[in-house]
């Protein structure tokens, strides 16, 4: 199994020495195909390979971090599946890494499969927050009085003018007005007139009954 992970992360030069030696020996083990590809790749600038897979932590993509992970993990000597599958948790970010450890399984490939899968949500959940930002949303008062501004003034109602008519009546002695302004009569009469009217009408009331008035 360490021999298949080393070659799915082996390019160039690398990959091409992998063929060589598998053809020449198509059944060789770990043991055996390590001690040659540390003999080949020995002048390579990184001198110890345990150190950098045990500092390795994810500062991008989930498969560009298992691509790191897996080319040093075939370069290393002494790790069980217990030792990778642990320095590959403790590498991811915090929220992947939880979602891992939240799996039963301890094999480093599902391991490897859960992690791409919580990033894969995580930027569905991310593009659908976007999405929501994007779309304009009506503004509310809930219950708070509107603002100045959108307050509509009262249109101010046009005032009539007084007709002549009226400002000649309001002009005239308060004993010469009308009891009533809504009913106005064509003609009016004077206090001497009213005064000579009720004489008359006495005297000729008591000229009916057979009396004399008291005018």
């Amino acid at each position: 199994a360490s021999v298949v992970l080393c070659y799915a992360s082996l390019g160039g030069p690398a990959l091409q020495w992998y063929r060589y030696i598998t053809h020449r020996t198509p059944n060789i083990t770990w043991a055996e195909f390590r001690a040659p590809l540390m003999r080949r790749f020995e002048n390579s600038r990184f001198a110890d390979f345990n150190v950098q897979l045990k500092s390795l932590t994810q500062t991008g993509s989930v498969i560009d971090y298992q691509d790191q992970f897996e080319s040093l993990a075939c370069l290393v000597t002494g790790w069980d599946d217990e030792a990778l599958v642990g320095a590959f948790i403790g590498g991811l970010q915090p929220e992947i890494q939880l979602s891992v450890l939240g799996q039963p399984s301890r094999e480093l490939q599902e391991c490897m499969r859960v992690a791409r899968h919580k990033e894969d949500k995580m930027k569905r959940r991310l593009e659908i927050r976007k999405s929501y930002r994007d779309v304009p949303r009506e503004k509310k008062h809930y219950g708070k009085p509107p603002s100045p501004q959108h307050i509509t003034p009262p249109s101010p109602k046009a005032s009539t003018p007084p007709s002549p008519k009226a400002i000649k009546s309001s002009n005239k002695p308060y004993e010469d007005r009308p009891a009533f302004q809504d009913r106005v009569p064509v003609g009016y009469i004077s206090k001497a007139e009213r005064e000579d009217m009720i004489k008359r009408a006495y005297v000729l009331n008591a000229k009916r009954n057979g009396t004399r008035g008291m005018f």
